[in-house]
């Protein structure tokens, strides 16, 4: 069995201060008892029993029970607290949403409101998650060059809430690659794989270094150049918003798609 010191942590962290947390343990799983009684139990003033009883009352955890001339209170069922847990899950999940229309709507309205270049600069394993989710806003696809490695950077678990969350958005993603053992490995091994097959909406072509040495990660979309890059210790990363900048990057990809040969996954 549990100690009653670890039981009191685990009822703080429901937001209970430390003296309701006692004050609830000494309730619970037993009879009802007065404020003097459980004044004596835990050796508390009265006065400070009645104002923890009131908090607990309140978060609907105890229940007073009304006698002649004297009242008893008596813990409500552990399993109560599932209420604060289920508004919890429930926050998150409006935080969860409300966070995406955020990232997506405050962007098209810079996108729309603003003419002159930007430069945004970032770092980090945050920052790489940022500019990919970023990305998502994409009016159709995003086109680029990768090294491929986004998993080492950003985790399985984000990498995949992406890849789900761009093929949910209907866009596609056409990459040019160098046919390295590294980056093959990295495709073969189901990194960018939704349900065990590669996302239908990926579109692989292989150009070889002589053609053209590719280095980090290059992401295009709309009017934003994003490059990336984790090697050597450093994990950083550059966007750049500029209508004339991204159609010469597109006009020099689309030449590059055209000489590159498709990748076949087996």
């Amino acid at each position: 069995m549990e100690s009653n010191t670890s039981l009191e942590e685990h009822l703080i962290s429901f937001g209970l201060s430390k003296q309701e947390a006692n004050l609830y343990l000494a309730l619970s799983g037993k009879p009802a008892l007065t404020a003097l009684e459980l004044s004596r139990l835990l050796r508390v003033p009265r006065t400070s029993v009645y104002d923890n009883l009131t908090n607990l009352i309140e978060q609907g955890l105890i229940e007073r029970i009304i006698k002649y001339k004297s009242q008893q209170f008596r813990a409500y069922p552990i399993e109560t607290l599932q209420s604060i847990v289920d508004t919890q899950q429930s926050n998150l999940t409006v935080l969860s949403n409300s966070l995406t229309y955020l990232k997506t709507h405050i962007h098209e309205a810079s996108l729309a409101t603003s003419t002159a270049t930007q430069v945004r600069y970032y770092h980090g394993t945050t920052g790489i998650r940022q500019m990919m989710w970023n990305a998502l806003s994409a009016e159709k696809e995003n086109i680029g060059y990768s090294i491929m490695g986004r998993k080492e950077i950003v985790g399985s678990a984000f990498l995949k809430r992406f890849l789900e969350e761009f093929s949910q958005r209907n866009l596609r993603d056409r990459v040019l690659i160098n046919p390295t053992k590294h980056t093959l490995q990295y495709i073969t091994d189901g990194n960018l794989s939704i349900g065990g097959k590669l996302a239908n909406f990926e579109h692989i072509r292989a150009l070889s270094e002589t053609q053209l040495r590719i280095t980090g990660d290059t992401t295009i979309y709309n009017n934003i150049f994003a490059v990336m890059y984790w090697q050597q210790k450093e994990i950083v990363g550059v966007e750049i918003e500029n209508p004339e900048l991204v159609a010469m990057q597109k006009s020099i990809f689309e030449n590059l798609w055209t000489l590159a040969k498709p990748l076949k996954i087996k």
